[in-house]
């Protein structure tokens, strides 16, 4: 459906009287007397969004626009206003708008920061929703290269100031940062329908879209939403893993979440294209059409109650729910009468179902019966450290060949032996032994402090043999931890776990004890593992010592933590390129990848190779 369908379709109500258009102001700007609003509007046949041009006029003008209850000055960014009588000016609007109105009359119907405010007036130009309105970062059949061109100037402009102050290896970082921007990357395309809008943490929001292939949304609280579409063919490998056969089919179970994602992810919000509205009122009133259908009435009590308890409806952001259920229980289904065509037990949903209500980039998103998905937290405290969290990740992003996880898996899992160089205090050497099952595992580092929970699986000879080398901080924490082993429940044993076995060395000692046990004592290495805070050549080094003295058994995983301890990001990066080749073009490794992970700073990256 496109444009010129859509301003006939608005001249020919115009023609017959019966008009009314919402709208969410995103843009204003005025000359005089003249006031240009750009607005977002969605068209009530197709349900497409489109940016409509409102031209106002005010006093003292030839042709007044007049606004019911107000003043054109109330008027703010973010505002839902209800066109009743315009014209369709037959000159072109400037870019990105699809059309322009002349407007005689309109309403302010919905204002922005009444929008998540709680109270009965939600209409004044009060408010206390402590969000600005951000321009929207999506729409629906409207061309954005307006946007990128606004984008893009901007960038210059910061490119300009930032030569003008720096030089010499500052200039060279800046325009190196600059071309990191989000601005020069390929630009993201809507080839494909909006399929689920993730709820994230603010920090990791672009990077998560990166890793979905999927755009940030404008802000409108503390939190982000990453909309992911809907692939045309099969969906890509992240976005099965993340929304897995439930946004495909959308069956009745929930999909597997990967755990690294748990804590950066919060609720998964699925979403239909054509079921959106720019206001409150307008969105609820669709929404209750879709359940109820077209009666007088839903036939029950508590309208809100009902949509709550048996419908599980959930919002985004939550302080949505005020106004939501202010228009619910305003609306003609809440009114008193004949009894409803479906019972309530008919409608209710079962567990793991709900309906969604989301804010998104102007636009009020509701689906109806769809999974209901909170993702749940990282459990802290069943773990040493974080590092747990970056082996499973590595695990479920690391791709040679296109192998699929199962198959790694059956490479890697209960394997003889690894080792974990800068291991304290272990959490990746206790995710080796436990999620990996490897029955032997070195965890090797300088420092004596290890996690009681790695201790656990130390030899019974072993556990407390670095105890008196606690600094008085790593004591502290020891009680704490294990206080809080002690309380918890001792779960059953229901997979096998690895031994660990603290050396307590540096990494080179540690090989040539490797070696004079090779054998006799210690199995080959399956997996080599470093976050080691070492310049990257020094992790790199270790690499080639077991590769070079023959202590591993193909296939070997080996996964080392980059450390930018340059000068600059150009230094680093050069570094880094020049030992990536040297590693495979002396084939220490093959298959390589490097992976961001969500827990590494922007300082480090991981890298990913087998040894052959």
């Amino acid at each position: 459906m496109g444009s010129e369908v859509f301003r006939e379709r608005l001249a020919d109500a115009l023609a017959a009287g019966d008009f009314e258009l919402h709208c969410r102001i995103y843009h204003h700007r005025s000359f005089g007397r003249l006031h240009f609003f750009d607005t977002l509007a969605v068209d009530p046949i197709s349900r497409e969004s489109f940016i409509v041009e409102l031209l106002c006029r005010a006093a003292e003008s030839e042709t007044v626009t007049e606004v019911v209850g107000g003043q054109l000055s109330d008027l703010r960014l973010g505002d839902v206003v209800v066109v009743y009588d315009a014209a369709v000016d037959l000159r072109s609007p400037l870019p990105p708008c699809t059309l322009t109105l002349q407007v005689h009359r309109l309403k302010l119907t919905e204002t922005w920061r009444g929008l998540f405010q709680k109270g009965e007036d939600r209409t004044g130009p009060g408010g206390n929703w402590k969000h600005a309105f951000h321009r929207p970062a999506f729409h629906d059949a409207i061309d954005e290269s307006y946007f990128e061109e606004l984008d893009r100037r901007a960038l210059e402009r910061q490119r300009e100031k930032r030569k003008a102050k720096a030089k010499g290896e500052k200039q060279a970082e800046s325009e190196e940062e600059a071309s990191d921007s989000p601005a020069d990357k390929a630009p993201w395309t809507r080839t494909r329908e909006p399929r689920a809008m993730l709820q994230c943490h603010m920090p990791l929001a672009q990077r998560l879209a990166e890793y979905l292939g999927g755009r940030v949304l404008s802000a409108c609280s503390r939190d982000r939403l990453v909309l992911v579409d809907a692939p045309n063919a099969e969906p890509s490998e992240h976005f099965g893993a993340v929304l897995g056969e439930a946004a495909t089919s959308r069956a009745a179970h929930a999909p597997r979440v990967p755990s690294h994602l748990h804590s950066i992810i919060q609720r998964i919000f699925f979403v239909d294209a054509g079921r959106k509205a720019p206001s409150v009122a307008e969105a609820c009133a669709q929404y209750l059409a879709a359940v109820f259908g077209p009666v007088d009435h839903a036939g029950v009590g508590d309208l809100w109650d009902f949509l709550c308890r048996q419908r599980h409806i959930q919002c985004f952001p939550r302080e949505l729910e005020s106004s939501l259920s202010a228009a619910v229980r305003a609306s003609r289904w809440a009114a008193p009468g004949a009894e409803a065509k479906e019972s309530p037990a008919a409608l209710a949903l079962p567990k793991g179902r709900c309906d969604s209500m989301v804010y998104a980039d102007g636009l009020l998103w509701w689906s109806t019966d769809v999974p209901r998905i909170i993702v749940p937290e990282k459990d802290q405290r069943s773990v040493p450290s974080g590092a747990y969290w970056k082996l499973l990740e590595i695990l479920d992003r690391y791709r040679p060949h296109s192998m699929t996880r199962q198959r790694l898996m059956d490479l890697f899992q209960g394997r003889g032996c690894a080792v974990d160089f800068g291991a304290s205090p272990g959490g990746w050497s206790f995710c080796l032994a436990t999620a990996l099952q490897i029955r032997r595992v070195i965890a090797c580092d300088p420092a004596a402090y290890m996690h009681p929970l790695v201790r656990r699986l130390a030899p019974e000879d072993e556990r407390d043999q670095f105890l008196e080398a606690f600094t008085p901080e790593e004591r502290k924490d020891d009680a704490k931890h294990s206080r809080l082993l002690a309380e918890r429940k001792e779960e059953a044993e229901t997979e096998p776990k690895g031994q660990i076995s603290h050396w307590r060395m540096r990494a080179e000692d540690a090989l040539v004890k490797m070696k004079q046990r090779l054998d006799a004592q210690l199995p080959p290495l399956a997996l080599v593992v470093c976050d080691m805070n070492e310049e990257l050549e020094g992790a790199c080094q270790l690499l080639y010592q077991v590769f070079e003295q023959k202590l591993y058994e193909a296939p070997c995983l080996a996964v080392v933590t980059f450390k930018n301890t340059c000068k600059s990001k150009q230094e680093f990066r050069r570094r880094k390129s020049a030992m990536l080749l040297r590693l495979q073009e002396e084939k220490v490794l093959t298959q390589v990848q490097e992976i961001h992970l969500f827990a590494n700073t922007r300082m480090e990256t991981t890298i990913v190779g087998q040894m052959l």
